[in-house]
């Protein structure tokens, strides 16, 4: 029966050390993409004295990153440890104006001081305010979920070695998992039997759970920033939290205190409480901050989960375009996960309010509320998605949430 709702830390250390090499190819790579050409050696255009600063920070940086490879063993070098900077390459970083965005990730992910826990507040701000550079992304990413890597990736080819219940599951389900992508489309492809490897070595990690539909959605994302599927999978089991105990992991005399805090995983546990709260999370902020919208729902009898569900189980990867999907795990990875799907979700509906409220079928407004019909109306301006919902953050915040579990759990448990 369908619930009847109401009307109305700071970051972990750094557990390994990321490749400088990579770090300082990133600067590289920054250069030569955002130069919208190469100049010639003779060009007698000149630069201004901020452009020339900045290219001599870069230069900096990169002679920096160059001396620590040398004292480096585990990083990526080339030419025997040495990041050569080629003429071409120096020219087009004339062509840079600052971007203090990167400068800030590189920071961020090169902190040798050990300043990083100090961040959280600063890295909310950034990616608020614009995304994390793609060249870093999938560095940040790892960092920002405080996966560890040591002790999660030994884990997971452990958990290869094994067979679980749940594969013939996951075979089916990933077939049906962003078709149209490239990385996904082939039946059986690389993409595809990534996904059933990470999922699979999930469903064994977390046997009380095992698999679940909607999960591939989730962890689609994580591969197309090319992470390292074994990162992959330690990025998403820090993602979805604590776990119970089971005999697999004692036996392999896994640290359960690694992932200690409650994540995403109780979106997905049977009888789907973790669904339901979110649920009514969601439905109250509808009639408080929509309250046409929510009388127009009563009216139809359109209840949310005919609709948010897939939102929230996917975290809206099943039926947003992936550039805004991308904007979504920048800012659930550094603010959380379900302070952020409720945001989204409401800052969706408000934007798409007019459009509903004129939809007198049931027929037509379940039409309207599929995804990717909501995010038409942003015409190609997806970062407005990003500001709307971080617009609502006085609205919808901890706290909020917080006294909505509290009055949750007083009526249905």
């Amino acid at each position: 029966m369908e619930k009847q709702y109401p009307r109305s830390s700071s970051l972990p250390k750094k557990q390994f050390e990321w490749s400088l090499a990579n770090i300082s190819n990133a600067i590289i790579d920054q250069a030569s993409k955002l130069a919208p050409s190469l100049w010639e050696e003779d060009s007698e255009q000149s630069i201004s004295a901020e452009d020339s600063e900045y290219v001599n920070s870069l230069l900096s940086q990169l002679n920096k990153v160059n001396l620590d490879l040398q004292s480096d063993p585990k990083s990526v070098t080339a030419n025997n440890g040495t990041i050569n900077v080629k003429p071409q390459a120096r020219s087009s970083l004339t062509k840079i104006h600052r971007d203090s965005n990167l400068d800030f990730w590189i920071e961020y992910l090169n902190d040798s001081e050990g300043k990083r826990d100090k961040y959280k507040q600063l890295v909310i701000a950034k990616v608020r305010a614009s995304p994390i550079p793609y060249q870093l992304r999938k560095q940040v990413w790892v960092m920002l979920s405080a996966a560890n890597l040591n002790s999660a990736v030994p884990l997971y080819k452990q958990l290869l070695e094994m067979t679980s219940p749940c594969e013939r599951e996951i075979l089916l389900d990933i077939h049906r998992t962003f078709p149209d992508h490239d990385m996904f489309k082939d039946k059986d492809g690389e993409g595809q039997m990534a996904l059933f490897r990470i999922l699979k070595a999930y469903s064994i990690y977390d046997s009380t759970l095992g698999f679940c539909q909607g999960m591939p959605f989730c962890v689609g994302p994580l591969l197309m920033q090319n992470i390292p599927e074994e990162e992959v999978f330690a990025l998403f089991i820090s993602m979805m939290g604590r776990i119970p105990r089971n005999p697999i992991l004692d036996a392999l005399k896994w640290d359960y205190s690694i992932n200690k805090q409650e994540g995403t995983r109780s979106l997905f546990t049977t009888g789907l409480d973790g669904l339901d709260l979110i649920l009514y999370q969601h439905s109250y902020l509808v009639a408080e901050l929509l309250p046409d919208l929510a009388e127009h729902f009563t009216e139809f009898g359109v209840a949310p989960s005919t609709y948010a569900t897939q939102w929230f189980l996917t975290f809206f990867a099943s039926c947003f375009p992936i550039d805004i999907v991308f904007r979504i795990y920048d800012i659930m990875l550094a603010e959380g996960p379900v302070l952020t799907l409720i945001r989204i979700s409401l800052a969706i509906l408000s934007h798409n309010q007019d459009l509903i409220l004129s939809a007198n079928d049931l027929e037509l407004i379940f039409e309207i509320l599929k995804g990717n019909n909501l995010v038409k109306s942003y015409e190609g301006k997806y970062e407005l998605i990003i500001e709307q919902a971080v617009g609502l953050s006085n609205e919808i915040n901890d706290k909020v949430l917080k006294e909505l579990l509290l009055e949750y759990n007083s009526q249905f448990q």
